[in-house]
């Protein structure tokens, strides 16, 4: 009886430093659904891209292009080997001056 625990254990814990040393992946990108290295953002009232691109210019975050359907909105680009494409998401959607912001999906266009 005390093997098997020790076996369990013994799995467990492999699995565990395992995972540990793996490289997580952004959210949703084994759905390979999304623009790993873009975000689209809805600005509020009186806030400028460049201002976003300023508050984020360590994440190299560019704006891309406007959105011409919706007002005040933007695809911006940014470098993933400073930060993961899911902590961008939620550290620009704590902006002040962003009213939302997701993930930029691939088009089937």
């Amino acid at each position: 009886m005390k093997n098997i625990l020790f076996l369990n254990l013994a799995a467990v814990l492999l699995f565990a430093l395992v995972g540990c040393t793996q490289k997580v992946a952004p959210a949703k990108s084994d759905a390979d659904d999304i623009i790993v290295n873009e975000i689209l953002v809805k600005l509020k009232p009186g806030v400028s891209p460049q201002m976003l691109e300023a508050d984020f210019a360590q994440y190299k975050l560019k704006m891309k292009e406007k959105v011409a359907k919706v007002e005040n909105t933007y695809i911006f680009t940014f470098n993933t080997e400073k930060i993961r494409t899911d902590k961008m998401l939620v550290t620009v959607s704590e902006h002040p001056g962003v009213a939302e912001a997701n993930f930029t999906e691939v088009s089937e266009e």
